[in-house]
């Protein structure tokens, strides 16, 4: 049957397609893009180093409460 594709031509279409979708939508991306790209890498830096802190300060706030009920549980004992 000369219209059917076999199951390994299927997957190769489909990922030849998905890697041509993307490039695609990343060129049009950077071409509508509204500021510099040296502008849009240091406000993702400063978003991410953001991020870093919140995380980082969060497990740690995490941690020391933990530490704390442990040592109260342990007092208790």
């Amino acid at each position: 049957m000369s219209g059917e594709r076999g199951s390994k031509g299927g997957g190769r279409a489909f990922i030849n397609g998905a890697l041509l979708g993307a490039i695609i939508g990343a060129l049009i991306g950077f071409w509508r893009a509204p500021r510099s790209g040296r502008e849009t890498r240091d406000q993702l830096l400063d978003q991410a180093e953001t991020l870093r802190r919140k995380i980082e300060g969060d497990s740690v706030q995490d941690s020391l409460e933990a530490g704390k009920s442990a040592a109260r549980e342990l007092n208790r004992r």
